[in-house]
This record gives structure tokens, C-alpha cells and sequence, in this order.
């Protein structure tokens, strides 16, 4: 997928951002929500922070982990956030998720 820093291979999923069963990394990376019932991906964003950005969009009802599933791809060491921007937009691209404004890119820094 063009110039990725997630490198290839599927992405991880989980419908758990909390508590003592949670392993989603506090690492940078990108991610997808995607609906359980239609499989169809309903936002992509990249971050600094997969499970704290994860926990966000659960508590403002972005994301319920009882409809939705997260999948999550880790950035590779040294990845700068031009990088993460550029990877986000390929899978915007790619994907056109309806929760997505924009082609990306422009998110919380």
C-alpha cells in the first residue's frame, strides 16, 4: 500500500481499549473502526498513541465496542508524523470511510 509505515501484512483487531485484558499499544500507528454487523470501515485516523486515541473516541461515542471493532497497525521505529499523515491518506484513499471528512492528514497533532 504505497509508501506505508506500517508495513504489510493485515492489521490487528480488538474491541477491548480498556482494562487488564486490553493489549493494544500505547505506540503510534494508524487505525480503522470498523462496523461488526456490515464490516464496512467507518473512520481511519493515525496517532501517536493507538490506545489512548482508542479510549477517546470510545468515551466522545465514536466508538462502541459493542457494534465496532478497532484494527490497528503499530508504525515502524524512527516513522515521523509526516509519515503517519501520509499513511493515514493513503487509506483514506483507499478505503473512502464515511466517517472521514476529509483525505486526512490534518488531525490532532
Amino acid at each position: 500500500m504505497g509508501n506505508s509505515v506500517i508495513g504489510p501484512g493485515r492489521m490487528r483487531e480488538t474491541d477491548r481499549v480498556r482494562g487488564a485484558d486490553c493489549d493494544t499499544p500505547n505506540a503510534p500507528g494508524v487505525y480503522r473502526i470498523r462496523d461488526k454487523a456490515t464490516g464496512e470501515i467507518v473512520y481511519i485516523g493515525q496517532t501517536g498513541d493507538v490506545r489512548t486515541r482508542l479510549q477517546q473516541h470510545e468515551r466522545s461515542g465514536r466508538f462502541d465496542p459493542e457494534t465496532q471493532k478497532a484494527s490497528y497497525g503499530i508504525a515502524r521505529d524512527g516513522a515521523s508524523a509526516q509519515e503517519l499523515c501520509d499513511t493515514e491518506k493513503l487509506h483514506i484513499a483507499r478505503h473512502r470511510p464515511s466517517g472521514n471528512k476529509t483525505a486526512g492528514g490534518n488531525g490532532r497533532r
